[in-house]
């Protein structure tokens, strides 16, 4: 199976190549990864692509830092790009039928959009224009949608923020609480999966865990025979606020690779599941953000 690679915050990843190109379509059988630049004249620059989803007969690409939401044909050729102003640092997209929900972490919201009847603001936790919850990865399940959350800051930095959750956005109800630094839900045989990221491990929704031992674990595609986990290196410096950082959600050392690794699902017991292989994406950036089965 093949799969797309989102690259995000690549503006701050020295020295990677192809610093304009932030999508990679990755063949398992294949270690080098092929580039998909994306070309269109209403494209602002990014530093980076956030979230992917299927829409219709193409995909949906979330433009880091540009508020747009691109659409793709199957060939990844951009078939037309949409301004979304009420997007705050968009992250994560779900899709119901025409209507794609986006999370807009920077103001604790979630905007709906219809091609044919624009957008709107969905959800939202507060009536400020602040990220107090760090709102990420959605998911749309039996006619619901669901998020992840890091929950509030204990102090200055998100590293601080380790009662995380997901829970759906239309009843309030929480599902799984607290998780250190969820992303990438997604379910499978009407059960969530996730990423619990400073926790460098994939969790499922009846508790059990497989530690990956190594990167920030976000993007997530689980299969009934595999799974793909998407790692990243740790930051040394805030995105937030802009400041040299000691004490990072994940250990430096710990997190020293960007890569898909590839294990065999042990559906039984997730926390055996098997390392199979890996595809190195580092020389093209440092954070995945979304992986896409294509």
């Amino acid at each position: 199976m093949k799969f797309l690679v989102s690259i995000c915050n690549k503006n701050r990843a020295e020295g990677a190549r192809l610093p304009g190109v932030f999508l990679f379509e990755v063949d398992p059988e294949n270690p080098r990864p092929r580039p998909v630049p994306l070309e269109h004249p209403r494209l602002l620059p990014a530093k980076g692509i956030t979230g992917l989803a299927h829409y219709g007969d193409g995909i949906l690409a979330v433009m880091q830092g540009a508020a747009q939401l691109a659409l793709l044909t199957r060939k990844y050729e951009v078939k037309a790009v949409w301004n979304l102003p009420l997007l705050k640092h968009a992250h994560s997209i779900a899709v119901a039928g025409r209507k794609a929900y986006i999370a807009s972490t920077g103001n604790d919201s979630v905007v709906e959009f219809d091609p044919a009847e624009g957008s709107r603001v969905y959800w939202r936790h507060n009536r400020g224009e602040e990220d107090t919850i760090h709102l990420n990865s959605l998911v749309y399940r039996d006619g619901a949608l669901y998020a992840t959350a890091f929950g509030p800051k204990k102090g200055l930095l998100w590293s601080s923020a380790s009662g995380g959750y997901l829970a759906n956005l239309d009843s309030g109800h929480t599902v799984i609480s607290p998780l250190y630094h969820p992303h990438s839900a997604c379910a499978l045989n009407g059960e969530f999966y996730f990423c619990e990221s400073s926790r460098m491990a994939v969790g499922r929704e009846n508790g059990q865990r497989l530690a990956v031992g190594l990167g920030y674990t976000r993007g997530l595609v689980v299969t009934e025979a595999r799974l793909y986990v998407g790692i990243s290196k740790g930051r040394t410096e805030s995105v937030s606020t802009g400041q040299k950082v000691s004490n990072t959600a994940v250990p430096r050392l710990k997190a020293s690779r960007c890569a898909v690794l590839i294990y065999r699902h042990n559906k039984s017991d997730l926390g055996k599941s098997e390392l199979l292989g890996q595809v190195c994406l580092e020389e093209y950036g440092e954070e995945i953000y979304d992986i896409l089965p294509v």
